[in-house]
């Protein structure tokens, strides 16, 4: 039953600044151009089984030269990505409330999903677990962050930095905010106090250099 309708949009964050300690799941649409364009019969099954064994970059490049070559492929593209979040969405009674983020093939829930096939080549698979989340309005940033429990292995993904520009900060500012959401997930007011002592540090110029470098796309 469709209890939200924001399966029609291809881009969705929810209103708000913060998520701590809250598990945060996302279900990404595998392989996603090439299995909707086979869903709906406009490429042959021995294009999308090559196109299935290559990887990512020449799929999308070769998807791609298509869309320009037949603006018709494109239209089907944005159509089968609203039908294929349209079912997920129906089979799973998601309301408004359960979506924190929709990234085009990727839905951000805050609770899990029961199903995740659909027709015959249409698979949501889980791709990751993360246990808190923030943005920083101004900039358009996303963050999404998350520690394994037993392995204690981090991981933070950032939204609207850009791929080139991730690696710059790794060992800086990036590095930082993984050790500062981490101890806002464990106490808050430590965390506070880590961010009052940055930021006396950072105006008095005594971290790395490499933290002042510029925190966005450009």
């Amino acid at each position: 039953m469709i209890r939200s309708n924001l399966y029609q949009r291809s881009s969705y964050l929810l209103d708000i600044d913060f998520l701590i300690n809250n598990t945060i799941y996302e279900y990404d649409l595998s392989k996603a151009n090439i299995s909707i364009l086979r869903e709906s019969n406009i490429i042959s099954e021995d294009f999308y089984c090559k196109m299935y064994n290559a990887n990512k970059n020449k799929r999308e490049v070769t998807i791609g030269k298509m869309i320009r070559k037949d603006k018709r492929i494109g239209e089907a593209l944005e159509a089968g990505f609203i039908q294929a979040r349209q079912m997920f969405f129906d089979a799973n009674d998601v309301e408004d409330n359960d979506v924190l983020s929709i990234k085009k093939d990727a839905i951000f829930l805050l609770r899990p999903a029961n199903y995740t096939h659909f027709l015959s080549r249409l698979d949501f698979v889980q791709k990751n677990l993360y246990t808190s989340f923030y943005r920083i309005p101004a900039s358009r940033l996303e963050f999404y962050y998350s520690r394994h429990p037993v392995t204690h292995e981090e991981k933070l993904d950032v939204k609207g930095l850009g791929k080139l520009q991730i690696p710059l900060h790794e060992q800086y500012m990036l590095e930082f905010l993984s050790v500062l959401f981490f101890i806002a997930e464990t106490d808050i007011l430590d965390a506070l106090d880590t961010i009052t002592r940055f930021i006396e540090l950072y105006k008095r110029r005594e971290v790395d250099l490499g933290l002042y470098r510029t925190f966005d796309p450009n």
